[in-house]
């Protein structure tokens, strides 16, 4: 008999405050994951292991944070760990895929499908949706983006519009300005 073991450690925490006899607050539960849940770790394109992308929105193809992406079941390839702007958020609206009624807004970390940032880097390409200047390419960690994101995308093209530093470097190891570090929004 096989038993899944989840190996993510939640945090849960409740706090109440009685400020006055009819008022009560209750501060929200905060979940975290505090490592990848996945049994092995999956490699990000830069061959390092995959860093937590996002916990607010939790992101993800299985919601833990990471842009995991198993190919027997993620058939969208949710790889890519993007920045989202709301050029982007418009071009995928109007594409069928309203990220936004997730309750994702422009600024969120968000483990994107391989095929949509594909088509809106070559739609920028084109000059279309406002060109590469336009803001619809969505920026990218590499350092959180998985592997599988290769068999969609060049890395040069991810590289592009890379956010971390190795990226902007242009190289694989340590280095390099540019972008701003941290868990997701």
């Amino acid at each position: 008999m096989h038993m899944h073991i989840q190996s993510c450690l939640f945090v849960r925490s409740f706090v109440h405050i009685k400020s006055s006899p009819s008022h009560n607050t209750q501060l929200p539960c905060i979940s975290l994951p505090l490592n990848n849940p996945s049994n092995k770790p999956s490699p990000v394109v830069l061959n390092r292991p995959l860093q937590l992308h996002s916990t607010r929105p939790l992101t993800g193809y299985l919601r833990t944070g990471y842009c995991e992406s198993p190919p027997a079941t993620d058939a969208g390839n949710h790889s890519v760990a993007a920045e989202l702007s709301d050029s982007f958020l418009d071009f995928s609206a109007a594409r069928g895929n309203d990220l936004r009624a997730a309750g994702v807004t422009a600024g969120c970390r968000w483990c994107l499908c391989v095929a949509r940032w594909k088509e809106a880097f070559d739609a920028a390409m084109r000059g279309e949706a406002g060109g590469v200047e336009g803001g619809v390419v969505p920026r990218v960690w590499l350092e959180r983006t998985n592997v599988r994101a290769l068999e969609g995308v060049r890395l040069e093209d991810l590289r592009r519009f890379a956010v971390d530093g190795d990226a902007v470097a242009g190289g694989e190891g340590g280095g390099g300005g540019g972008g701003k570090k941290g868990e997701g929004k």
